[in-house]
């Protein structure tokens, strides 16, 4: 793991680099698409607390004076982030759609092993 990462893009990066070892997905090339992908998720999550503090909308002022309603830039930041988190993880087989499509490696059904993938969503905290 790459040591100037994030506490939350750490904590996807050791989710994820478990199931993808006992998915046999997993290569010493992967490293950097795995960092993209963990360090998305950090950035969706920075993005989703701006959101919870600041609200979906926000105000700003104008140049007479007044106010006007946007839409909080970390609402696209958040969109974008997701997107990256979602394409990378289904490079992987780590989405319901793209594990039907996978080659696994031959750990695959040792369930007592095996770690819920939703476990990469609770990572927040």
């Amino acid at each position: 793991m790459p040591p100037d990462m994030p506490p939350a893009a750490q904590a996807f990066w050791n989710t994820v680099i478990e199931e993808c070892r006992f998915s046999g997905v997993l290569s010493r090339v992967d490293g950097k698409a795995l960092r993209l992908a963990a360090e998305s998720w950090a950035i969706y999550l920075d993005a989703q607390d701006a959101i919870k503090d600041h609200g979906i909308v926000v105000s700003e002022p104008t140049a007479h004076g007044g106010m006007r309603v946007k839409a909080n830039p970390a609402v696209a930041v958040r969109a974008k982030a997701w997107k990256e988190v979602q394409t990378i993880l289904a490079k992987f087989g780590l989405t319901p759609a793209d594990r039907t499509g996978l080659k696994a490696g031959a750990n695959v059904g040792d369930e007592d092993k095996r770690k819920d993938i939703k476990g990469i969503l609770k990572l927040h905290g």
